[in-house]
């Protein structure tokens, strides 16, 4: 300690930061945020196939330019949760991919209300994403930040 008291960082802290060591249990459970952006990328570049996956039509006309507004959130919110891992830690990033879990919920609600069981396939696709995401997300909240090799 100086002394004028005790000694500040000076911020250059934040640029030497190491690299989280990042492991087989992290990248599984920081994988849904990859794979939405993955889709953020389908629904941009090729909406129709986008759609597809989705388990819906996509519109005709104009409304397409709704489903390429859907994949840039899409590639923007993986990438928020990949910089919250690496910026906030496990924790956060296991919270927010929590949370997350209302979109794969939703999106079989959705896909049931509007098609029923015709689609059993898509129906089965968001029901396994929800449960991927979940699983993620307990992973990072089991090893939080007091377990964790990185932040």
């Amino acid at each position: 300690m100086s002394p004028a008291g005790p000694s500040r960082g000076t911020g250059r802290e934040l640029i030497k930061r190491v690299p989280p060591s990042w492991g087989l249990l992290d990248g599984f459970a920081l994988s849904p945020a990859v794979v939405l952006a993955a889709l953020g990328v389908l629904f941009v570049v090729a909406p129709r196939a986008g759609a597809a996956v989705f388990g819906l039509p996509a519109p005709e006309g104009d409304a397409l330019g709704y489903l390429r507004a859907i994949g840039i959130r899409d590639l923007a919110f993986g990438g928020y949760v990949l910089a919250l891992a690496w910026l906030a830690g496990r924790r956060a990033a296991g919270i927010v991919l929590a949370i997350t879990l209302l979109i794969p919920v939703s999106d079989l609600a959705l896909i049931l209300s509007i098609r029923g069981f015709d689609s059993p396939l898509h129906l089965l696709l968001h029901a396994a994403s929800g449960i991927y995401v979940g699983l993620a997300a307990m992973i990072l909240l089991r090893y939080g930040p007091e377990r964790s090799s990185w932040r």
